[in-house]
């Protein structure tokens, strides 16, 4: 096999590599926008805005204000069962 073989087969094995790192994973995190956000829970683009700053989980990149959908669904299922606590001790 000669030095060019040599290169150009593993030029072809890195690219390979890189190219699968590069895929999505099926268990990536989906990141969503505010207004996303919004239409996923059926609200409005300033509740969530607005909703941040009560605890609804966030976190910034650069300046953009990102959600992860994972701790979006956890904090809805927490104000849930707050919501049945409170109801449950007025009953």
């Amino acid at each position: 096999m000669s030095i060019e073989e040599m290169i150009a087969n593993t030029v072809k094995e890195v690219l390979v590599e890189l190219l699968e790192e590069l895929k999505p994973k099926s268990n990536a995190k989906e990141v969503m926008n505010a207004k996303e956000v919004g239409q996923y829970l059926n609200m409005s683009e300033s509740w969530v805005r607005q909703e941040k700053m009560n605890g609804l989980p966030h976190f910034y990149l650069g300046n953009k204000l990102l959600f992860n959908k994972e701790d979006i669904d956890k904090w809805r299922l927490s104000k849930t069962a707050q919501q049945c606590s409170v109801r449950r001790t007025k009953l």
